[in-house]
């Protein structure tokens, strides 16, 4: 579930773009993604509910706060919130996967980026 300051929590696909370059994100129905963040321009990871987005929505249970989490952006934060704590963690897998990816065979796609290797507690 994505969180919003503009609207209500909703449910959206958030995948890793075929270019493996970009977090994406779509609503179902959606043919295309609506928008994303560049891998390049990722500068963290941060778990919980600490965002302004996660604040205003009241927390129901300890579980809802372990399966939120937030990617920073250089210009966006994307504030997810995960059905299950496993399906957070696969996804955030997938991703230092392809990080990882891209630091061995592509390293001048995260030169200026702030992730190499970094999670924000």
């Amino acid at each position: 579930m994505k969180h919003s300051k503009w609207s209500d929590p909703a449910y959206k696909t958030v995948r890793i773009s075929d270019c493996l370059t970009k977090v994406e994100w779509f609503s179902r129905g959606q043919a295309k993604p609506k928008n994303h963040i560049l891998l390049s321009k990722l500068v963290g990871v941060r778990f919980g509910r600490r965002s302004a987005n996660f604040k205003r929505q009241k927390i129901k249970s300890f579980a809802q706060e372990q399966r939120s989490f937030s990617l920073l952006g250089e210009d966006k934060t994307l504030d997810l919130e995960a059905d299950l704590k496993e399906q957070m963690e696969m996804f955030l897998e997938g991703l230092w996967s392809v990080i990882e990816y891209h630091k061995k065979n592509n390293p001048d796609f995260l030169k200026g980026s702030a992730i190499l290797g970094k999670k924000t507690k």
